[in-house]
């Protein structure tokens, strides 16, 4: 937004690219609608991998803003990552080898009940490609928790930013990262205090680390 001060009336205050909910929301029924779609194409040339690469692209971007994942790497590129009994995932998206920057976020029963049934969906595909030959990952162990699948050949593609974009296209124009934008300012419309938000965004300062053994974050 743009808020005068002093005798510069146009001085830009915070990011010019705000998303509004209603906005979001169009986005996400659109998604939505375009896996319903897909559905109806399984069986047909193509419709598995459009069928998949739909779902991924809902579940993908349902996990984005409701973690304020960094498009930097593979989203979730261990199952180990995700504790469905503890409700928590652990994001490692901007870190070193030390992994100092990992943070833990907790995950809503949306995204929760969304990665449960995309993992029950990755487990069939498995099982219908497992004789293709194309299919990288036959231990399930191995095999990202998001992954696409190429409409010409169906070998399994790792969801990474520049495959993200790409696969996105169509629907989503925007800056990956705007996600993390939206998700901040609405934790802190909703009075969430600024330490516990950089915490949950992965924000803080060598020394200050909120998940460190000597962290002053009650």
């Amino acid at each position: 937004y743009r808020e005068p001060s002093g005798n510069q009336p146009n001085v830009s205050v915070g990011t010019d690219l705000v998303l509004k909910e209603t906005e979001l929301k169009k986005f996400f029924s659109g998604l939505h609608k375009k896996v319903s779609s897909a559905l109806d194409m399984i069986g047909r040339e193509n419709g598995l991998a459009r069928y998949h690469n739909a779902l991924t692209n809902y579940v993908l971007m349902v996990m984005m803003f409701a973690t304020g994942y960094r498009a930097v790497s593979s989203p979730i590129a261990r199952d180990s990552d995700l504790n469905f009994q503890a409700g928590f995932l652990v994001i490692s998206d901007k870190t070193d080898i030390k992994q100092c920057h990992s943070h833990i976020v907790p995950i809503c029963k949306t995204l929760a009940r969304q990665l449960t049934t995309y993992r029950a969906h990755c487990d069939w595909v498995a099982r219908q490609l497992s004789d293709t030959g194309e299919f990288r990952w036959k231990d399930p162990s191995d095999r990202p928790v998001l992954f696409y699948l190429s409409e010409q050949t169906l070998a399994a593609e790792e969801c990474r930013p520049k495959t993200m974009v790409e696969k996105l296209s169509r629907d989503y124009c925007l800056p990956l990262n705007l996600n993390r934008h939206w998700l901040r300012g609405s934790l802190r419309k909703r009075n969430v205090p600024g330490e516990y938000v950089d915490a949950f965004m992965g924000h803080w300062a060598l020394g200050s680390d909120p998940f460190g053994r000597y962290s002053a974050m009650d």
